[in-house]
């Protein structure tokens, strides 16, 4: 869902570990970094969102807190410098699965603004949206892409996949496998 609103957003930086990861994708919720890495290892399509994202003029800031007409949104455009900055706001009282395909729904979104160099000012967002995308709910200003939509069940379905496949026998037995790994005095590597 994409609502503007003007002068919504938290300027941070990725921490350290996972700054790779998330180069134009920040957070100041050390949670959202880590949930953010963890989609991107677990979800092809939540990958080339972040490679997409890293390779255009924007940095998006995903920040926790409460949109007016969804439980996620792109809540803002403005540019600093060469840069333009997007604000997409979480709310993440939800569980892992439906707030990583909410944050892959709202990063496509940010896809799409990035897409368009024109788009550098959340009024500029607010038109292109109005040109091309559904309006939904009863207030103003809320918009809806199908290509969102998709990417976001694409995303909860990769992420549910990668848990199944995690916990099905076969890894298991793989896991429990690995976690008898013994070093065996004398050799350079590890026995079974």
């Amino acid at each position: 869902m994409v609502a503007g609103l003007v002068g919504v957003g938290s300027f941070a930086i990725a921490n350290g570990t996972d700054q790779e990861t998330m180069l134009h994708v920040r957070s100041s919720d050390s949670s959202l970094i880590a949930l953010i890495a963890r989609a991107t290892k677990q979800s092809a399509t939540f990958r080339g969102l972040i490679d997409t994202i890293n390779s255009s003029d924007g940095i998006v800031y995903v920040e926790a807190g409460r949109c007016r007409y969804s439980r996620a949104c792109l809540t803002g455009v403005s540019t600093a410098g060469e840069y333009r900055m997007l604000w997409v706001t979480i709310d993440t009282r939800r569980v892992d699965s439906e707030l990583i395909a909410s944050i892959g729904h709202e990063l496509q979104h940010s896809v799409e603004i990035l897409s368009n160099p024109n788009v550098r000012s959340t009024a500029a967002m607010y038109l292109f949206y109005s040109r091309f995308a559904r309006r939904v709910g009863t207030g103003r200003g809320a918009f809806e892409t199908e290509a969102a939509t998709k990417v976001g069940n694409a995303v909860r379905e990769e992420i549910r996949a990668f848990k199944s496949y995690c916990g099905s026998p076969s890894m298991r037995s793989w896991t429990n496998k690995f976690h008898r790994v013994a070093w065996r005095p004398g050799s350079d590597r590890l026995g079974w």
